[in-house]
């Protein structure tokens, strides 16, 4: 650890499981296109961990 604090939970904290984080992952390498769907739908995630790191992706994409 180096000493940061981050807030694990409050106004405008998500918090995800590791099923739904590795989601987030893929679409923050290739964004919401067609690769993501297919990569997301070879590793048969729910439609529901879906939305939900799609979600927070959208919310903090630069």
């Amino acid at each position: 650890m180096n000493g940061t604090l981050a807030p694990i939970s409050g106004k405008g904290i998500t918090t995800l499981n590791r099923g739904e984080f590795k989601i987030l992952s893929v679409y923050k390498k290739f964004d919401n296109r067609k690769q993501a769907a297919q990569i997301l739908n070879s590793m048969k995630v729910t439609e529901e961990a879906k939305s939900k790191a799609l979600e927070v992706w959208k919310r903090n994409k630069k």
